[in-house]
């Protein structure tokens, strides 16, 4: 890895000062992504999910775990100022995303409706509220006003 003062740094012989850790850092997020796709696994067995959710959520996963600690890693092919497994992992992630959004298209259409109604309401709500509360101290100011000036 590259040069920190992380307190996770490690010191590599061969190599000046600490450096990150940047296996043990993939390690935890793909034991995470692992806890996913166990649980992924068992909507699907239960046809929540559709067959081939695992399939995306983990191309989905690695590609952004090796996009995301790529900078912390020392290499030396790079391909327009970064690395190019920087590039590759950025663009498969990229297109699993986008795969992910097609492949739950309808699944996250009736979420942002539902999201946006639920949404309005909890404004519409605090609207009214603000509107009592500001016609009550009106009233109240004007019950008082008329009181000092006798």
């Amino acid at each position: 890895g590259t040069k920190t003062k992380f307190f996770f740094g490690v010191n590599y012989l061969g190599y000046e000062g600490l450096r990150h850790a940047v296996g043990l850092y993939e390690a935890l997020i793909f034991f995470i992504c692992a806890y996913f796709s166990y649980k992924i696994l068992f909507k699907i067995r239960r046809e929540e999910l559709p067959e081939g959710a695992n399939l995306f959520f983990l191309f989905w996963a690695s590609s952004g775990v090796y996009f995301f600690t790529d900078p912390f890693k020392k290499s030396k092919f790079y391909f327009l100022g970064f690395n190019f497994n920087y590039w590759f992992s950025f663009l498969l992630w990229l297109t699993t995303s986008l795969g992910l959004v097609y492949y739950f298209r309808i699944k996250i259409i009736s979420f942002l409706k539902t999201f946006l109604q639920n949404a309005k309401l909890f404004i519409q709500r605090g609207v009214r509220k603000i509107s009592k509360k500001i016609a009550k101290r009106k009233k109240e100011n004007r019950g008082g006003n008329s009181k000092v000036e006798e």
